[in-house]
């Protein structure tokens, strides 16, 4: 086969969905021994396309060639068994399963007529050694962190031996179906070479972006939040913050430095050991969710698709879900008052969807994620957990997300974001508290920012523990 010889070919593809034409007249190329980026907004269709291909849903209209040939893939396997592999946006993994049977999935070894359990341990650990990682191959995948099953998911499907690998957001671990809106056919093909990140960007959104990170000043007040010596043995240790009226506060560390878990204990989903939390100078007793909220905490989690929304219900249900009190007492659901909540608040957030009955699985990344931040509004917190607010979701929609923090944090509330963006947190937090090895390092002021100040105090005491 020629180096340019194209192995992948659409042409003319449209893809409809009820009340969206997600893909309209598609035309795409792609060469041996070449990597293709599709970009786009959210909903612009990225997501959908790169699922045609893989089988996952069929094409309307249009045509699909494999080294010339045309082929009419009608689900995963059969994109398997023509060299195409995929990483989906949203993680595709059994938690209690085990991570050599997450490898296996769908391409079971047999000898015989029984499962080659030896034959699979040792593929799974032979891959292990080849990319270097260092998991046991009967670890249940629920252990592991998120950036870690994203490592598998990759590795799933190179292993695969694939001639054709599709990586839909393989930096990302959340859901992003691209159905919402209108895919403007392709906008431009060029080489990587000739573009810069700007005209990258306003290729993808139509316009240009003046601001990414709109900042609003606002008067900063007295602390709501403070927590003293938070500690869980193993996980973080002696944890203290704070945070105040007005602020939106900052969380930066590598992956693994115990970030996500000092808030998971925060907002109830974990437990802690030691250490006292005071909202408004009362301290506060939280075990469990329930309690976080009725004293005014809310959490965007990390992964949105596992713990944000309930992918199958509709928008309507995801919106009202932290708040049913609101539209269910007397012993009835009082629809009229459940209809104008969510008008209201998806107004808000600007979500763009179809009508609050379609299923929420069908929204863009980042309408799924303004739909999980006005679930969260509608309960009116005191301070709102961010987790990752932004990951997988394109720079206009981002935007938008600093936009409703700002806001937010524009009424007096306060803000605590997680965030492996360095960039983002420079961009948008009044402060910066530097997490390493379960511990706080250090906190920074606006004046002291800068992506070194934080990367030193980040490997602190990684450096030390080498040292030792």
């Amino acid at each position: 086969m020629e180096e340019n010889q194209i192995i992948l070919e659409l042409q003319h593809i449209s893809k409809f969905f009820p009340g969206v034409k997600a893909l309209d007249d598609v035309n795409f190329q792609l060469k041996k021994g070449t990597v293709h980026v599709l970009c786009g907004e959210n909903g612009a269709g990225k997501s959908t396309l790169m699922k045609i291909i893989d089988g996952v849903y069929k094409t309307d209209k249009g045509d699909i060639f494999i080294n010339g040939e045309k082929v009419s893939i009608i689900d995963p396997m059969h994109a398997k068994a023509n060299g195409i592999a995929m990483i989906f946006q949203e993680l595709s993994y059994v938690p209690d399963l085990t991570l050599e049977e997450n490898l296996c999935l769908g391409s079971w070894p047999k000898k015989g007529a029984r499962i080659d359990w030896r034959n699979i341990r040792r593929r799974t650990i032979d891959l292990m050694e080849q990319e270097g990682l260092h998991y046991a191959p009967d670890t249940k995948l629920r252990s592991l962190s998120v950036s870690d099953i994203q490592m598998i998911e990759i590795l799933k499907a190179v292993s695969y031996d694939a001639k054709i690998i599709i990586m839909d957001e393989p930096t990302s671990a959340i859901t992003d179906k691209e159905v919402q809106r209108l895919f403007q056919k392709i906008i431009i093909t060029e080489d990587a070479k000739n573009l810069k990140v700007d005209q990258v960007v306003e290729y993808m959104v139509g316009r240009k972006i003046e601001n990414q990170y709109p900042k609003e000043t606002v008067p900063i007040g007295d602390e709501i939040l403070q927590v003293e010596g938070l500690t869980q043995p193993g996980v973080f240790e002696d944890i203290n913050f704070c945070v105040k009226a007005g602020e939106i506060v900052g969380f930066a560390g590598l992956m693994g430095a115990g970030r996500t878990e000092i808030m998971r204990a925060l907002f109830g989903l974990d437990t802690y050991s030691s250490g006292s939390i005071k909202i408004h100078g009362e301290k506060v007793h939280i075990k469990n969710v329930r309690q976080s909220i009725k004293n005014g905490l809310a959490m965007l989690t990390e992964e949105r698709r596992r713990t944000g929304i309930v992918p199958i219900l509709s928008v309507k249900y995801n919106t009202t879900l932290a708040s049913l009190n609101k539209v269910i007492y007397k012993g009835f659901l009082h629809t009229k008052a459940e209809d104008r909540i969510v008008k209201e608040a998806c107004e808000s957030m600007n979500v763009k969807t179809p009508g609050l009955d379609a299923t929420i699985a069908n929204l863009s990344g980042g309408n799924q994620q303004k739909v999980v931040l006005a679930k969260w509004l509608i309960c009116d917190p005191e301070i709102l957990i961010a987790d990752e607010p932004t990951r997988g979701i394109d720079v206009g929609a981002k935007r938008e997300i600093y936009e409703l923090m700002s806001k937010f944090a524009s009424k007096g509330k306060g803000i605590l974001m997680i965030s492996s963006e360095l960039p983002e947190l420079i961009g948008i937090c009044d402060r910066i508290y530097v997490v390493s090895e379960g511990r706080i390092t250090g906190m920074l002021t606006r004046p002291e920012f800068s992506q070194e100040s934080i990367m030193q105090l980040a490997v602190s005491n990684v450096q030390k523990e080498k040292e030792l």
